[in-house]
């Protein structure tokens, strides 16, 4: 059987697959995350929730169907 770790990070998002007897890594993939959205404040830094889960989807959607 495979487990399927996900990390979400503030520039990458990247979904892995593994075999949970040998501990192999049978598939990853990263991709940029692409999420801040501009402000006027230099000081912020704010990231779309939507963008993120959008491409979180679309990783598990890919791994799972290899």
């Amino acid at each position: 059987m495979n487990v399927i770790g996900i990390d979400i990070g503030t520039t990458t998002i990247g979904v892995s697959a593994v075999d949970s007897k040998s501990g192999e890594t049978v598939k990853s993939i990263t991709v940029n995350s692409e999420s801040f959205i501009p402000t006027k404040n230099t000081y912020e830094k704010i990231q779309s929730v939507d963008t993120i889960v959008g491409k979180v989807m679309t990783l598990l959607d890919t791994i799972m169907s290899e």
